[in-house]
């Protein structure tokens, strides 16, 4: 169902179950809201570890990925959270320190990844907040590699994590590889 979102209030913001009267299936249309609403509706997002909404993490993932896959067709769907290219930009800008730790996190889950593959035993791994899960379903090889030269992480944070040979496919399935 289209949920279209013409404002997102402070008290929105601090409601921590605001997301939860939508499905995971719902598409939300944040075209009509202002720049600084979008802003703080991402950032929300951004918090949420649970988040299990498909349409917020494609739109979250614009934030991450590589601008070369974005074209200017994307920004005329009701289902892109951006009205263009620089709105986006200067959403990202706006976001820099937010958007630096979720690189960090993302780069850090996915030496967790591949640190994983050879686990046996799966007791020992732990699950993966669905926002990073769900964002590597979207991520390719190129956007990761990218990413990994923009943050700096420690390797004492690389756990062991389920379902690590999937989340590999899948990203490997994303990539031009």
């Amino acid at each position: 169902m289209m949920i279209k979102i013409e404002k997102f209030t402070q008290e929105d913001f601090e409601n921590q179950d605001y997301l939860s009267k939508y499905s995971s299936k719902d598409i939300f249309n944040l075209k009509t809201l202002s720049k600084e609403e979008k802003t703080k509706f991402i950032v929300y997002c951004l918090k949420q570890e649970g988040l299990v909404n498909a349409n917020i993490i494609v739109n979250l993932s614009f934030l991450v990925k590589s601008f070369r896959e974005l074209t200017t067709q994307i920004f005329e769907r009701e289902d892109i959270f951006y009205n263009d290219m620089i709105e986006l930009l200067d959403i990202k800008e706006e976001l820099k320190p937010e958007i630096d730790v979720l690189r960090k996190k993302i780069v850090e889950y996915y030496f967790s990844i591949v640190k994983s593959l050879r686990t046996i035993n799966e007791e020992m791994s732990c699950d993966m907040e669905n926002i990073y899960f769900l964002l590597f379903q979207c991520l390719s090889m190129e956007d990761i590699s990218t990413m990994m030269q923009k943050v700096n992480f420690s390797y004492d944070k690389i756990k062991l994590v389920r379902n690590s040979k999937s989340l590999l496919k899948r990203i490997m399935e994303n990539s031009d590889l």
